[in-house]
């Protein structure tokens, strides 16, 4: 039997005061997506032997590549969007970006 999940909330993600996407998802806990996306990088740097200071600066490096493409009207790939919400919600969980930075808004 297969159950269909309908993608009922969209996330609005702004980095430096800009939107850079919306992203569909099922609900509107963070903390899902986080571990979706985001707790196994975060894992994997470990693994690597990078320090908390060297995830963030990684992190924040791509997420400003991500921004100045999208200031300059370049068109973001969406593999290179599934990488920034990666980091993005690393730099929500490290407490790097605000809670206020994203927002969820339910479809009708």
């Amino acid at each position: 039997m297969y159950i269909e999940m309908k993608n009922n909330y969209k996330l609005y993600m702004f980095y430096k005061d800009e939107l850079i996407g919306k992203y569909n998802c099922v609900g509107d806990d963070w903390k899902e997506i986080y571990k979706s996306y985001s707790e196994c990088l975060i894992r994997a740097g470990f693994i690597e032997g990078f320090t908390f200071d060297e995830q963030i600066k990684k992190y924040e490096d791509f997420c400003d590549d991500i921004h100045k493409q999208k200031r300059h009207c370049y068109k973001i790939k969406f593999k290179d969007f599934l990488t920034f919400l990666s980091c993005y919600f690393c730099l929500v969980k490290l407490n790097r970006i605000s809670y206020d930075d994203f927002l969820f808004l339910k479809r009708k």
